[in-house]
């Protein structure tokens, strides 16, 4: 880029060790309530999906909508954590963390998070959410960006996994998050660049 050379240094979070917590909810989608997250999409989906439990985790302007649905759907959590320590215990309370946005994302650290506690993520299939999923071995599950088709079809998909192949996959997010994500594998690649300068 620009006749320099580069290096991609990625976002990290910290890792928390959490006791094995029973799984409490199906779906977790943590971030801001605004369309152009995927609110709107996933609550169309939500509405075909009712033996499912999806927990919102955040605040913003489509709040108010979701506390609309939620009156009719009791498979609809809203919860709002303080900390970073509160949202991963939520993560790790959910078997599929979902990220339905419709703009292109860079580098979620949500899903960063999301692995650290060995949650799989199920997310649109566009921009940064799709590399990642391609790290983290659940890009067949993507769906693509905007269609509440494509993501109940993946709903579909993911409700009806084995076991195994989710404890296979849950142990790959947290491989990914150990390999890639931590504080020290981003403090090495840091001090790596700081050395050859």
């Amino acid at each position: 880029t620009f006749g320099v050379d580069s290096t991609v240094l990625y976002n990290f979070t910290n890792k928390i060790k959490f006791d094995k917590l029973n799984i409490e909810y199906d779906y977790c989608f943590i971030g801001r309530f605004s369309d152009e997250k995927g609110v709107k999409i996933l609550l169309n989906a939500i509405k075909r999906n009712k033996d499912e439990i999806f927990l919102f985790v955040g605040y913003g302007p489509l709040l108010y909508l979701i506390n609309e649905e939620a009156k009719y759907n009791k498979n609809i959590h809203i919860k709002f954590a303080q900390n970073d320590n509160e949202v991963k215990m939520l993560l790790k309370k959910s078997r599929w963390l979902i990220i339905p946005s419709i703009t292109f994302e860079n580098n979620p650290l949500v899903i960063l998070e999301s692995w650290s506690v060995g949650t799989p993520v199920l997310g649109s299939n566009h921009g940064g959410i799709k590399e990642l999923l391609e790290i983290g071995g659940t890009l067949k599950y993507g769906f693509k960006a905007g269609e509440t088709t494509s993501l109940n079809s993946s709903l579909q998909q993911t409700k009806n996994i084995s076991l195994s192949n989710y404890k296979n996959l849950s142990i790959t997010a947290q491989n990914c998050y150990d390999d890639f994500f931590s504080d020290s594998i981003y403090f090495n690649n840091l001090m790596k660049i700081y050395n050859e300068i």
